[in-house]
């Protein structure tokens, strides 16, 4: 997904957009600075973000490694700010987002079997997808 779908589908639908929108920028923000680091990877978007919830708290993303063999390349500075990119508590003070990893196959489908459905535990959940290219 695109930032432009994404703003359309979880952003411009609300009357009251601003904490939406705030919220959709320090995500763009955090992007563009895994971006420069030239690491490619897979953000996937859930919780009450991406549902009709009008004021979220925060958006809930797991970050899922498309290779992890680049972050054996980076320099030290880059792989320190990427560490701190990747830091939990970093991630919700500074850009509130509630940041799960998903290193291999395995930690994706629990993540997928636990987040990836409703209270219900039946209903599938939507969930936005953005790629981070290298």
């Amino acid at each position: 997904m695109s930032r432009l779908e994404l703003l359309a589908l979880a952003v411009e639908p609300f009357e009251e957009r601003n904490r939406r929108e705030q919220l959709t920028a320090r995500l763009f923000f955090w992007l563009d600075e895994i971006s420069k680091l030239g690491i490619p990877l897979e953000v996937w978007i859930d919780g009450s973000y991406s549902t009709t919830k009008p004021e979220p708290e925060d958006i809930d993303i797991v970050v899922v490694m498309t290779s992890g063999e680049l972050l054996k390349n980076l320099d030290d500075k880059k792989r320190d700010r990427f560490d701190k990119l990747i830091e939990r508590a970093y991630v919700r003070s500074a850009y509130n987002l509630d940041l799960n990893l998903a290193d291999s196959p395995e930690d994706l489908s629990d993540w997928l079997d636990f987040f990836g459905k409703g209270h219900d535990r039946a209903t599938t959940k939507g969930i936005f997808v953005m790629k981070v290219p290298a």
